[in-house]
Order: structure tokens, then C-alpha cells, then sequence
């Protein structure tokens, strides 16, 4: 009797994660794009650079990349940055996140349709 064995992999966490569906690194080996215990500097640059060739090359990088600075992921190459890449960018897209949110007008409650609210003016005619 022969088995038949189907590889299944994980799906995404959220929706958020389906870009991960399409990444090139999704059935690479992930130790290509995470350091050990001990790796030498010379041995990590030449790991960094590989895994960022496979990232230039992925339709899915800027979603990779901006998960990673969006989640401020600590380890490992996401969508072509490393760990030290990310040490600047972590902060810079927080300030900006701020910034945005603090210019959002937020109306202090809904209204009924087809009403103004006071600040509002009349369409002109």
C-alpha cells in the first residue's frame, strides 16, 4: 500500500499576513535569514548579503519590510532589512505613525444621515 504525503504549510497568522503566501523565502531554509549563537561577523555580512539578494527579488518585499518595522521585529532579514537596518527606520516610522494619527480629525459623535454637524457650512447653491 503506498502513503501519499501532502505538505501542508502554515497558514498566515492573520489576514494581514497573506503577502507571506507569496514571499520567495516561504520554503527557503530560515537559517539564511537568521543569525546564531556565535556567528562571526564576517560569516553574518556574507549571510546578511545572500538573504538580501533573495529579498530584491521578492514580489512581496515592501509588505515584508514594512511588517517588520511595523511590528519592530528584532531579529533576522525581513523584505531586505536587517536587524541594524530596522535600529533607525523602528524609530522614524513610530514618530511618523504619531504625527498621522495626531492629525486625524476625529468627530466627537456620529450624526444622522442627511444632517450637519454645527462647524459644517451650507453647500453653495
Amino acid at each position: 500500500m503506498t502513503t501519499i504525503r501532502a505538505l501542508i504549510l502554515p497558514k498566515p497568522i492573520t489576514p494581514e499576513w497573506d503577502w507571506q503566501i507569496h514571499a520567495l523565502c516561504r520554503q527557503m531554509d530560515t537559517e539564511l535569514f537568521y543569525s546564531h549563537d556565535g556567528e562571526e561577523r564576517a560569516a553574518r555580512a556574507r549571510r546578511e548579503r545572500a538573504a538580501k539578494e533573495i529579498c530584491l527579488g521578492c514580489p512581496v518585499r515592501r509588505a515584508c519590510a514594512d511588517h517588520a518595522v511595523t511590528a519592530a521585529e528584532t531579529y533576522g532579514v525581513w523584505g531586505g532589512t536587517t536587524e541594524r537596518d530596522r535600529q533607525t527606520m523602528i524609530p522614524r516610522a513610530r514618530r511618523d505613525e504619531a504625527r498621522r494619527r495626531r492629525s486625524l480629525r476625529v468627530l466627537p459623535r456620529s450624526r444622522p444621515p442627511g444632517t450637519r454637524m454645527r462647524w459644517e457650512s451650507e453647500p453653495s447653491a
